[in-house]
């Protein structure tokens, strides 16, 4: 694969974008006809979940970033977003009822805090992992999901 190397780009201000030692690599234009197909799920590694489809739950308010989440998840043959709420009672009511593989939670929520659906999954099922993807970068923040039980903090 051909590739081009893109220098920084400088901000209004003059400064540039990127530390001038650094560099962006983008494919090449491509020389054929069409785009590549990037709506096919066809999985270049072996499945993550070789029994069956992993279940999610994602809890997040803004309806474009559970959209995304599940294009994302969609990627991949073996993972299906079975539920997307955007209140930290309708993630609760999910709960009761059904028991995802996965919970991907939203720190801010509407109607309460991300750790609450996070303690719910802990006392609901302790085998549900749940993942908090949130835009805070705060300490305290961080520990109160993972003291209520979460597995993972990714910054947005």
């Amino acid at each position: 694969m051909a590739v081009t190397v893109a220098q920084p780009v400088p901000f209004p201000s003059g400064r540039a974008a990127r530390p001038s030692s650094a560099v962006v690599v983008r494919p090449a234009a491509s020389t054929a006809s069409s785009p590549p197909n990037r709506t096919s799920r066809t999985s270049t590694h072996p499945p993550m979940f070789a029994t069956r489809t992993a279940r999610i739950l994602v809890v997040e308010d803004h309806d474009f970033m559970r959209r995304s989440y599940k294009t994302f998840f969609q990627l991949e043959d073996d993972i299906e977003v079975e539920w997307m709420v955007a209140t930290g009672a309708e993630a609760q009511a999910v709960l009761r009822d059904n028991r995802p593989d996965l919970a991907v939670v939203d720190m801010d929520l509407p109607d309460m805090d991300g750790s609450d659906v996070i303690q719910t999954c802990r006392s609901v099922d302790p085998a549900i992992p749940a993942l908090v993807v949130s835009g805070h970068n705060q300490t305290e923040v961080i520990n109160r999901a993972l003291t209520a039980g979460a597995q993972g903090y990714v910054i947005k």
